[in-house]
């Protein structure tokens, strides 16, 4: 579990950076990202309190987040990794290791 908190900190870093982008200068692309984005948690969100007994979480209804999700996490990581100076390897370094562990925890045998 701990490998996994240095992206699930570069997406909550890449959603900063994504707001801000979008206010100091408004583009189409960032309002449509976290457009998307919002849209879907908030959808999610309002349908498992509107029928709590029907278990309408499922994680195929949060599909169309994943693109927003996957720029927020290369974006936060790419800006952590431009912070860090020359301790940038670091970053990569983690989430690479975080990728192989995640893909030997399913597909190896």
């Amino acid at each position: 579990y701990w490998l996994a908190l240095v992206p699930s900190a570069g997406v909550l870093v890449g959603l900063c950076a994504a707001l801000a982008r979008l206010w100091r200068e408004p583009r189409a692309e960032w309002l449509l990202l976290l457009g998307v984005a919002f849209g879907t948690g908030f959808a999610l969100i309002s349908l498992s309190l509107r029928l709590p007994f029907y278990a309408q979480c499922k994680a195929f209804y949060g599909l169309s987040a994943l693109v927003p999700f996957a720029v927020f996490g290369g974006l936060g990581l790419d800006w952590i990794a431009a912070r860090l100076g020359r301790a940038q390897a670091l970053v990569w370094i983690l989430i690479g290791t975080w990728a192989l562990c995640s893909y030997a925890t399913y597909w190896s045998q």
